[in-house]
């Protein structure tokens, strides 16, 4: 839609308002250059953008782009990073050719006179010793207070072990490594869940390769990815993201547990040395939140949101570290940068958010389930004295060289009554005893402001005060033309029997020229017509 968000990473330190660029697609397709401008910088380096024309030749380019969107799919195929869905074996056949595979190869090792030893070999990684230990945690998988135990490890980057004991007996360890999953063991093993079976399903791997896995991990106790690696399947760089993508698929899976318990213990180190990343915990339960809530009814969804329409919406220093951390999409970031930009209630949020009302409802909705937002009945002082002293400094520059008319924020084609609403509105906003916390500069503004007003206000409440200043700050021309534009709207009104808008159009007209029988007797009509 011709804006985007450049990261901190992706924008350069030095880069200018204005810049050219080039878009590079699937396909080895590339547009551009074409000409952007810099529309928002955020604090932290970041840059929003946006394409202020898009012209023929390039939308031309674009366009044939989407009408082969066919071709990059079968691209992706051909890459093996898009599997069909047609495709995708069914999981109960793969686990039963898993385990007629291992009882082939078992039964090749015993005729080659190879000594099998008893029972099956351990796998999964090593166990830190927890014996005797209370959990820091604990608590039912049904409960919410799981979900908040996963976003709390995230906030404080905390390491240690997971156990979780489901209804059938099964048992899981989640290893925790600086907020986030980076490995998981079961008891007993879940075929699915392997790293070999993942592979085969998303097509990286074939059958036989697995089949050859498997043999390696039995005859040199290794596990399956330096298998893979021994065999050229996987480079270590490969084996890194797909052990991401295995721990990120059985989190889910937990995730969806609802009967059994869990159990965390804080661990400074374990045995084993994982070479993944932690998973982003926050970003996953995010993305299954806000997906939820899209399916929720509306009316359920926005009544969870009633009862905080007149609090303010906080966000706390903790949690925009965490935000940094969920892939949100432009729109959803774009709005996160409306709700840190100044102090909103939530029904102003609904009025001023880039995303429709239904999706502010979701994206808030899942913030808030996963405590990443607050609602308090006061806002942050930081961001109040920031807002009000915004308006009032403003203000008070304008004074010295603004006009009666400026002063009361009113078009100097204003009638008595107008003068009447606008000294009763500024004197309302510039109360010093309606807020907080001012400052000695904010005060001594306020006063100004407040002194500056009560001057106007005095001076234009008098009709021939503001036909005597009109004539002195407006050229007559414009004056006269601005009544008998004034004048032909009311006649409008007339022929559309609108009262109130021919009274209003009259008024304004004799206001500016006050002799005219013809604007007298526009007005006389207006007023007879009874709807006024």
């Amino acid at each position: 839609e011709g804006s985007f968000f450049l990261s901190a990473e992706d924008a350069p330190e030095d880069l200018a308002s204005e810049f050219r660029l080039d878009l590079l697609l699937p396909l080895n397709q590339r547009l551009g250059p074409f000409r952007c401008q810099v529309v928002h910088r955020s604090d932290d380096g970041g840059v929003g953008v946006q394409i202020p024309n898009v012209d023929a030749a390039l939308q031309k380019d674009i366009d044939l782009f989407f009408d082969g969107l066919d071709e990059v799919k079968a691209w992706y195929v051909a890459q093996g990073d898009v599997v069909p869905a047609e495709d995708v074996p069914d999981v109960a056949e793969l686990e039963r050719q898993i385990a007629a595979q291992m009882a082939v190869n078992r039964q090749a090792a015993v005729s080659s006179g190879e000594k099998i030893p008893e029972g099956p070999r351990p796998r999964g990684f090593i166990l830190p010793n927890i014996a005797g230990r209370k959990p820091d945690a604990e608590g039912h998988l049904d409960d919410r207070a799981f979900r908040d135990l996963l976003v709390e490890l995230a906030i404080q980057r905390t390491s240690g072990l997971l156990t979780i004991v489901t209804a059938d007996g099964t048992k899981r360890w989640g290893f925790w490594h600086k907020g986030g999953p980076v490995g998981w063991r079961t008891d007993p093993v879940d075929p699915a869940e392997t790293l070999g079976v993942l592979l085969l399903k998303a097509k990286h791997i074939t059958k036989e390769q697995l089949g050859e896995s498997l043999q390696a991990m039995e005859d040199q106790n290794i596990r399956q990815g330096e298998a893979l690696i021994e065999m050229g399947v996987l480079n270590f760089g490969q084996l890194v993201s797909v052990l991401e993508k295995q721990v990120e698929f059985v989190l889910q899976n937990v995730m969806q547990e609802k009967n059994g318990r869990w159990a965390f213990h804080t661990v400074d180190s374990f045995d084993e040395r994982f070479v993944n990343p932690p998973v982003r915990v926050p970003s996953l339960l995010y993305r299954a939140l806000r997906d939820h809530s899209r399916e929720m009814p509306r009316e359920r969804l926005m009544e969870k949101h009633r009862v905080n329409l007149d609090l303010y919406v906080h966000l706390t220093e903790e949690t925009l570290e965490i935000l940094k951390e969920i892939q949100f999409s432009t729109a959803e970031s774009k709005f996160l940068e409306v709700i840190m930009s100044s102090s909103w209630r939530l029904r102003e949020l609904f009025t001023v958010t880039n995303l429709s009302r239904n999706q502010t409802a979701c994206v808030l909705w899942a913030l808030d389930e996963l405590h990443l937002i607050e609602y308090r009945g006061q806002e942050d002082l930081g961001r109040y004295l920031e807002r009000i002293s915004s308006r009032i400094l403003a203000k008070v520059r304008t004074l010295p060289t603004a006009s009666h008319f400026d002063v009361m924020e009113i078009h100097w084609i204003c009638l008595q009554e107008d003068v009447e609403v606008a000294y009763d509105r500024l004197l309302e906003e510039f109360d010093a005893s309606k807020y907080h916390d001012l400052t000695p500069e904010l005060k001594q503004a306020i006063e100004r402001i407040r002194k500056k007003v009560e001057e106007a206000n005095k001076f234009l409440k008098v009709k021939k005060n503001r036909k005597s200043y009109r004539e002195e700050i407006i050229e007559a021309d414009t004056i006269l033309n601005s009544a008998e534009l004034l004048a032909k709207k009311g006649e409008m009104a007339i022929m559309k029997a609108d009262g109130r808008e021919a009274v209003l159009c009259w008024s304004k007209a004799v206001e500016l020229i006050p002799q005219s029988k013809t604007f007298k007797d526009g007005l006389q009509r207006a007023r007879g017509m009874g709807n006024s």
